[in-house]
C-alpha cells in the first residue's frame, strides 16, 4: 500500500498576485449563471459557451477534449443525467450521451461528476445506487464508463463498485478514483485501474486525520491531493465548512506503480463545502482551483522535498467554479472581464434597447402594419437575448 506522508509544517496560502502567462491552453468552468464558460490562463480572454442554463439548473463537472470540445454534465429529471458536448467557438451542441446509473431504488447519476478522455472517446463518471441494486450491503457508489450515446447500463463497458470522483491517468487508458467502499466513513485512499485489477495507490498515514476530498494527476508525473478534516459538515444545519489542506506530490512511476513523495503542503488551502478541486494545466506548470471568489490560477509550486508550498493566486473567473484545463486556446472570446460597474452599465443599456424595441412593436401593432410587426418582434427577441447575456456577465462580475 502506498503511503501519503503527513505534512511537516502548517502554512497559509500566499496571496501575492502573480503574472500568469496566457499560453495556448484554456480553462473551462461553470459560471455563477450555471452556464459553461472558457477563460484564458491569464484571465484576458473570456468566452461563454452555453446560454441555456440557470443557477438552479446548472451544468456540472466540465471537462475538455484535446480538440477544444467542452463537455458538461446536466441532470434531466430526478435520476438521469447526460454529458453534453459543445463546439467551443459556436456554442452549438454536437452530441449528448446518457450517463446511466445502476438499476434499483434511489439510483441516480452523477454522484459527484465525470471527465471526458482527452481524445473524446470515453466518459468516466460516478453514480449512486440504492440498497440491493447490485450487492446487498455493498457501498452505494460506483464508477461507470460510456463511449457514445445509447448505453443504458454503467457496466456495459466496465464498472467499479465502491469508488467515486474518477479522474483519467494521463498516458494510460485507465482511471483513478477515491475509495469509498466504506461509504459514510473516511475516504483515505486513491485507487487506480491496472492490468490484473484495481489497486490501491495512495493512502493517508492516519485515516482518522481527514478525508481525501479530491485529487488530480498530471502528465508530468506529479499529483495534487486535497485533504479535508474528518467528517462532513452539514451545510443545511449551518455547520461552517472546514479548511482543506493541499498536498503536492511527485510520482515515482506511472500510477499505480511506484511510491509518491511529498513536495510541499498548504494548510488552509480552501474553505468550501465542495472542496477546491485543484487541477493541473496540460503542461504541468500551473494549477487552477475554485475559491470563495471564483476560479484562481497559480504557477505550480516547485519540487523541494517537503515543507510549505508557495502559491501566487490570480482570480481569472469571478464567480466561477469547477475548473477544467484543456490544451486548446479560447476561440472567439471577448476581452478582459468586465468590472462590476461596467457590467451594470451594460445591463442598463441592454434594457433601454429592449424597452425601445417593445415600444416600436406596440406602435406597429397599433397601426396594423403586419410587416413591421414581424420585424419588430425579431428585434424584441434579439434585445431580450442581449439583456439575458448582459445579466449573466453582471453575475460573473459582481458575484
Amino acid at each position: 500500500m502506498r503511503r501519503l506522508i503527513s505534512a511537516v509544517a502548517v502554512a497559509s496560502l500566499a496571496l501575492a498576485v502573480s503574472a500568469v502567462p496566457a499560453g495556448a491552453d484554456s480553462i473551462a468552468y461553470v459560471g455563477s449563471d450555471g452556464n459553461l464558460h472558457l477563460v484564458s490562463p491569464d484571465g484576458s480572454v473570456h468566452k461563454q459557451v452555453t446560454n441555456d442554463a440557470s443557477a438552479e439548473n446548472a451544468y456540472r463537472s466540465p471537462s475538455q477534449q484535446n480538440d477544444g470540445t467542452v463537455v458538461g454534465l446536466r441532470n434531466v429529471g430526478s435520476t438521469s443525467a447526460f454529458a453534453f458536448f459543445f463546439d467551443p467557438k459556436s456554442g452549438k451542441m454536437t452530441t449528448n450521451w446518457l450517463l446511466p446509473p445502476a438499476s434499483g431504488p434511489l439510483s441516480f447519476s452523477p454522484f459527484t461528476g465525470g471527465q471526458i478522455s482527452p481524445d473524446g472517446g470515453m466518459m468516466v463518471y460516478d453514480y449512486f445506487y440504492g440498497p440491493g441494486a447490485i450487492n446487498p450491503g455493498s457501498a452505494y457508489v460506483g464508477v461507470g464508463f460510456v463511449a457514445g450515446p445509447g448505453l443504458t447500463s454503467p457496466c456495459t463497458i466496465n464498472c467499479e463498485q465502491g469508488y467515486a470522483m474518477p479522474r483519467w491517468v494521463p498516458g494510460t487508458p485507465y482511471a483513478a478514483f477515491l475509495d469509498v467502499s466504506q461509504y459514510g466513513s473516511s475516504q483515505d485512499r486513491v485507487a487506480v485501474q491496472a492490468q490484473g485489477g484495481t489497486q490501491i495507490w495512495i493512502a493517508l498515514d492516519d485515516p482518522n486525520a481527514g478525508d481525501l476530498e479530491s485529487f488530480d494527476i498530471s502528465a508530468q508525473g506529479r499529483t495534487l491531493v486535497e485533504v479535508t478534516p474528518e467528517g462532513v459538515p452539514d451545510q443545511d444545519a449551518g455547520d461552517p465548512p472546514e479548511p482543506s489542506e493541499l498536498f503536492v506530490l511527485t510520482n515515482q512511476g506511472t500510477p499505480p506503480a511506484g511510491d509518491v513523495t511529498v513536495d510541499c503542503t498548504i494548510a488552509g488551502f480552501a474553505t468550501l463545502y465542495a472542496g477546491a478541486l485543484p487541477r493541473w494545466s496540460p503542461d504541468g506548470t500551473m494549477i487552477a482551483w475554485q475559491g470563495a471568489e471564483g476560479v484562481y490560477v497559480s504557477p505550480t509550486p516547485p519540487e523541494k522535498g517537503g515543507g510549505t508550498c508557495t502559491l501566487k493566486p490570480k482570480l481569472v473567473a469571478p464567480g466561477g467554479r469547477a475548473p477544467a484545463w484543456g490544451p486548446a486556446s479560447v476561440q472567439g472570446g471577448g476581452g478582459a472581464a468586465l468590472s462590476c460597474d461596467e457590467a451594470k452599465a451594460k445591463v442598463a443599456k441592454a434594457k433601454k434597447k429592449l424597452k425601445k424595441a417593445k415600444k416600436k412593436l406596440k406602435s406597429a401593432k397599433a397601426r396594423g402594419d403586419r410587416a413591421k410587426v414581424k420585424k419588430a418582434k425579431k428585434k424584441v427577441k434579439k434585445a431580450k437575448k442581449k439583456v439575458k447575456k448582459a445579466k449573466a456577465a453582471k453575475k460573473r462580475a459582481c458575484g
